[in-house]
């Protein structure tokens, strides 16, 4: 559902840690689609892409660390979808546990990362003396806000979008949705304690939480600021449906 995108000219390449790392143009625009777009200036949109920028990396290079760990060479895409992280063949092998184990803590890497640099944050928050609240739109749409009392107003916008992004797009990802972090750590489970109907159980529960979230969010954020939230569960609904009845 979710493939890596050909190279394409325009695109930001760049080496992280040992990790090879490429922006796809698309990846900005959708970036600022989802942001202060229409209602904010150029600084709070330049804001809130580096946010977004930045979130959606440390995001991706938890899954590459832990597959690095693993013994593979990992690669990151920034894409119109948010993040990818492909691998090559293992280069070593280093053994934690069975592989089904493995493909669960590999899943689960990424939102780890994005919540320990939200704790790191919200860590120098409350030790700056503000008080950090935690948000919660609609569940599981969650994060932290903070009282920016005394701080540069841009500042506090950029930590407030690093949050966001952190830790409500960390908790959205562990949806037991395919092909979201949280569908695959649910097909692991799964297929480990059923093998021969597991993974139409996997698509089954990605279809009813996909629909469940796409309604809710238009319902409670209302047709702009969830309209994209509800599109896209709509679509990751509409493409686990078809996998099922495929299966």
């Amino acid at each position: 559902m979710f493939y890596e995108p050909a190279p394409t000219p325009g695109e930001l390449k760049f080496w992280l840690f040992g990790i090879p790392v490429r922006v796809h143009p698309f990846f900005w625009l959708i970036g600022l689609v989802l942001g202060p777009l229409t209602t904010a200036g150029l600084r709070e949109n330049l804001a809130w892409i580096t946010a977004f920028f930045i979130g959606i990396l440390i995001h991706e290079l938890g899954h590459a660390a832990l597959l690095r760990g693993l013994g593979h060479q990992p690669w990151i895409v920034l894409y119109g979808f948010g993040g990818l992280t492909g691998h090559g063949p293992r280069t070593a092998y280093r053994r934690l546990g069975p592989q089904w184990i493995q493909q669960i803590m590999v899943s689960a890497a990424g939102p780890a990362a994005g919540f320990l640099a939200a704790g790191v944050i919200v860590a120098a928050i409350l030790a700056s003396g503000r008080a950090v609240i935690l948000h919660v739109p609609f569940w599981p749409l969650v994060f932290p806000v903070f009282d920016p009392g005394g701080m540069s107003p841009l500042f506090a916008k950029f930590l407030y979008d690093m949050l966001f992004v952190t830790v409500a797009y960390g908790f959205l990802n562990l949806l037991p949705v395919l092909p979201l972090d949280g569908g695959q750590i649910a097909r692991a489970l799964l297929t480990r304690f059923d093998p021969r109907d597991g993974l139409r159980k996997a698509l089954v529960i990605s279809v009813v939480v996909a629909v469940v979230v796409a309604v809710t969010a238009v319902v409670k954020l209302g047709f702009g600021n969830g309209l994209f939230l509800g599109l896209l569960f709509g679509w990751l609904a509409v493409n686990n449906y078809q996998a099922l009845q495929q299966a």
